[in-house]
């Protein structure tokens, strides 16, 4: 059987309500995946639910705010419960709004750093040491990570920050569970359509493959990381970004 399976493996994908989410809960159930889908919209939710088109026993859906380390307890032990295992969390869950620097109130640098950061830390902490060997965490980190975003610093920090965080998860967890990221460029979703319009045909110019990348694109690269392909791989990032990153 090909390793780029998940049959009778539990999946954790936060933020399914999300277009990168709900596109990676729809291949990696293509791909035999069970789903523990968890986003802040119950009704995003239950769309995604619509997408992958399963029975309850093999898709839990769980609304939770994961800035919250109370309701990340509740949403991982309901999965334990209704699986019995949990074997690969793939934390897509994030906001991408646009201040610059000298216009970023705390109330807004707190809440982005809570979404994008403070999830990603307690989700790992409750869910790794629960994983199961061989099991695999992919934390979905942004270009902007390495190299700044102009109007996105609060972005760009809370996923830099996840890079750091993911090696060291990577290093305290070997060699039971694999801990990577990836990080994209630009991907054709509503949250970057606005960038697209006002900066599109310098971020085109600036990226070999010109095009942005395609949601599918970041489900795929999402699931080889989770999967036994890349078995030998840990506390590495993956870029995804038609060369944008050594070009621009």
């Amino acid at each position: 059987m090909s390793a780029l399976r998940f049959d009778s493996r539990v999946v954790l994908i936060t933020g399914a309500a999300g277009a990168i989410g709900s596109e990676t809960a729809v291949l990696l159930r293509e791909l035999g995946a069970s789903l523990c889908l968890t986003d802040v919209s119950s009704d995003g939710l239950e769309a995604t639910r619509s997408r992958v088109d399963v029975d309850h026993k093999d898709a839990l859906c769980s609304s939770a705010d994961l800035s919250r380390v109370e309701e990340v307890d509740v949403l991982v032990d309901r999965c334990l419960e209704h699986f019995g295992q949990l074997d690969v969390v793939i934390n897509a869950a994030g906001i991408y709004p646009e201040a610059l620097i000298e216009a970023i109130s705390e109330a807004e640098w707190r809440r982005v750093m809570q979404i994008n950061l403070d999830s990603v830390f307690y989700v790992c902490q409750k869910a790794a040491p629960l994983l199961s060997t061989g099991g695999a965490i992919v934390n979905l980190t942004s270009i902007a990570a390495h190299r700044g975003s102009f109007g996105h610093g609060h972005y760009a920090a809370s996923k830099a920050a996840v890079l750091a965080l993911s090696r060291t998860l990577a290093t305290e967890y070997a060699p039971r569970v694999r801990v990577n990221c990836l990080s994209p460029g630009p991907v054709d979703t509503p949250m970057v359509r606005d960038l697209m319009r006002t900066s599109g045909s310098q971020i085109l110019a600036n990226t070999p493959m010109k095009r942005i990348c395609k949601v599918r694109e970041v489900a795929q690269s999402l699931a080889f990381l989770a999967s036994d392909w890349s078995s030998f791989i840990t506390g590495e990032t993956l870029h995804i970004n038609g060369g944008q990153y050594i070009y621009g």
